[in-house]
């Protein structure tokens, strides 16, 4: 619903261009709907954080779900020190359920639920990309910097400008993909056993 209201209301945005200034057409266009304009941001912002979280809610579920946790990880063990002088060493050790939750959701996807399901990663697959888009996103939105959020002095287009490149069927669709998929290799999991 998020997606089609913010898909409508980019065309309105769109369709309301016009010159920043009429009688000095040099001074360029500007979008004159501010309504549709606020309307396209908070439907898009929204939309794109309930389907990141809607994501991570079913990953961290499969975590939670997986019949053993098995995936380990190199851990900085701190042997001895001194002031702010260290030594430790590096030690692979089994992950508990509550360091894998609080992994990131690209390791979680990329590596915590291959391990504990036997699956490939989806890293490889053509969905990745709409997924890291979605994370940027997502990301930009919840720790946002005002440089970020208006691109100042970075020569990068700023978050908001972001969200009218994005295409939301393509988006949508994938991120289904990708839910798709781990359902499926998850099942076929649970299946073999």
């Amino acid at each position: 619903k998020f997606f089609e209201s913010a898909i409508e209301f980019k065309s309105k945005v769109f369709s309301s261009k016009g010159p920043v200034n009429p009688k000095d057409l040099e001074q360029g266009n500007a979008f004159i709907d501010q309504k549709a304009v606020f309307e396209f941001f908070t439907e898009a912002c929204s939309g794109v954080i309930l389907l990141f979280a809607a994501t991570e809610s079913l990953v961290n579920k499969l975590i939670e779900n997986a019949p053993e946790y098995n995936y380990s990880k190199n851990i900085k063990v701190n042997i001895f020190s001194v002031g702010k002088y260290v030594i430790g060493r590096k030690k692979n050790q089994v992950l508990s359920l509550e360091q894998l939750l609080f992994l990131n959701i690209e390791e979680k996807l990329k590596n915590v639920l291959p391990c504990l399901y036997g699956f490939e990663s989806p890293a490889s697959k053509t969905f990745w990309q709409d997924f890291k888009t979605l994370k940027l996103l997502r990301d930009g939105f919840i720790h946002c910097t005002r440089n970020h959020a208006y691109g100042a002095n970075r020569g990068v287009n700023s978050l908001y400008s972001q969200l009218f490149d994005v295409d939301y069927e393509k988006l949508i669709n994938n991120i289904g993909n990708l839910l798709t998929y781990l359902n499926k290799e998850i099942q076929r999991d649970i299946e073999k056993e």
